[in-house]
């Protein structure tokens, strides 16, 4: 018999099993959501090319700076900005309101308990 040997146990083991199977599956989910971003990316470039077609029909007249300069200029105004704005108050507001149903449905819970 070996003095001074460390082995591992049977739960230290388990545990390490267990914490490889973990990773496996925290990356397939990180590549589960990789391919919804990329899958959101694709339709809202389609989004974007579609509105900037449809609102400015000659844009292939235009050099690369030029519609570069168009699209900050757009992006840059007061009512572009104030749009964006109201879309994330509403956004938050929205996230605040499914936050305080989810904290009452829990304070419910406890209560019947």
């Amino acid at each position: 018999m070996r003095k001074n040997v460390i082995t591992k146990s049977k739960k230290q083991i388990s545990l390490e099993e267990r914490i490889a199977r973990e990773q496996e599956k925290l990356q397939e989910l990180n590549a589960v959501m990789e391919a919804r971003k990329q899958k959101l990316e694709g339709r809202l470039r389609q989004l974007i090319s579609a509105e900037f077609t449809k609102n400015l029909e000659d844009f292939a007249d235009f050099a690369d700076d030029e519609l570069e300069a168009i699209i900050k200029a757009a992006m840059n105004s007061k009512e572009c900005k104030d749009k964006i704005e109201e879309y994330r108050k509403a956004a938050e507001a929205d996230q605040n309101k499914a936050g305080e149903e989810s904290g009452q449905k829990a304070r419910d819970k406890q209560t019947r308990e």
